[in-house]
């Protein structure tokens, strides 16, 4: 997602700018004078009198005044919290346009773009965390999301969004020193910490889960495009069109709580139901095979075919992919008037 807020970066970094030679000014002003010691009164008071010695030394245990504190944003009712440490190396903003609630962006990396006279969009990019409605993620759902993650929802049908670039976007001068990338390395290990403390700092959201693996998308397309073509087929009747059959139970238990992992492995022999999408040139085998169920296999291209092997993890153990499937299939065949 494209950092849609330049001006105001730019205008940002110019201030700390100023700022950054104010401060840089000031180191040649004379430092304040120390402040006097008091003199010593060994000669006046009696050795047995003076202060014990742990008395001495207080500042182990007092914590100092300025102790910079964590930096608190908030936004639309939702708070967004930047340790103290990063706060300063980072430029925060709460948008409030096209549903971002925050943005953040390494300020070195926007500063040096602006040198080196490029107009760098999304420069220093770490993260951003926008909300959209239901009806806008199940469209997104049905193609490719990389860098966009949903992880909560307020239950009232706004969903929530951890966007995240899919390059680098530290921008340096140079590259020679080697602090520049443990430090955009500390950062970027912070950044993905952010959903999970979003999600506890802010008590009124729930987490939300959403694969986007070639089984989740296309199993969204038949749930939200209406003009999606696909057919279900075993050896028993071929290839069956949906007709009137509603989809939603059977996708309701192939698409919630569940997580197509990409395997190694060899795939499954045997018999197999195939969820195949004719204007795309995809499939996906469903294996009947005792050990191969919730082994979905998935086939593109033609010369040569390419594989991809996904296994089903269902959090309700219960759910076999196969035996849903096969079920779906059935009332296909009912609907084509094969039984």
């Amino acid at each position: 997602m494209k950092h849609n807020n330049i001006k105001k970066l730019l205008c940002a970094t110019m201030t700390m700018s100023m700022l950054f030679s104010l401060a840089a000014c000031g180191t040649s002003a004379p430092a304040p004078a120390e402040p006097a010691k008091e003199e010593a009164v060994e000669t006046e008071a009696p050795a047995e009198e003076a202060a014990p010695a742990e008395a001495e030394t207080p500042a182990e245990t007092e914590t100092p005044a300025d102790a910079a504190a964590d930096a608190v944003y908030t936004n639309e009712g939702f708070t967004l919290t930047v340790p103290a440490k990063y706060d300063d190396l980072l430029f925060t903003t709460t948008p409030e346009e096209d549903g971002m609630l925050f943005m953040c962006s390494e300020i070195a990396s926007i500063k040096a773009a602006q040198e080196q006279g490029n107009d760098i969009d999304g420069a220093g990019w770490l993260f951003s965390i926008q909300k959209t409605d239901e009806a806008s993620l199940n469209q997104m759902l049905c193609e490719d999301m990389s860098g966009v993650q949903p992880f909560a929802t307020d239950g009232n049908g706004n969903y929530f969004l951890f966007c995240s670039p899919t390059d680098v976007r530290l921008i340096r001068d140079n590259f020679d020193d080697p602090k520049d990338m443990e430090l955009w390395t500390e950062l970027n290990e912070w950044a993905a910490s952010v959903p999970g403390t979003f999600l506890s700092e802010n008590p009124q959201l729930t987490a939300a889960k959403f694969g986007n693996t070639d089984v989740d998308m296309h199993l969204a397309r038949i749930a939200f495009d209406d003009d999606v073509n696909y057919t279900i087929s075993t050896l028993e009747f071929l290839d069956l069109e949906p007709k009137d059959v509603d989809p939603a139970p059977y996708l309701e238990k192939l698409r919630n709580n569940v997580t197509y992992e990409p395997v190694e492995e060899e795939a499954p022999a045997g018999e197999y139901v195939v969820l195949a999408f004719p204007d795309e040139g995809v499939r996906f085998d469903f294996f009947f095979v005792e050990d191969g169920h919730n082994y979905i296999r998935e086939v593109w291209g033609e010369d040569p075919e390419w594989e991809q092997l996904y296994k089903a993890n269902f959090e309700d153990g219960s759910i076999d992919a196969t035996e849903v499937m096969a079920e779906w299939y059935d009332a296909l065949a009912v609907a084509n008037g094969k039984k």
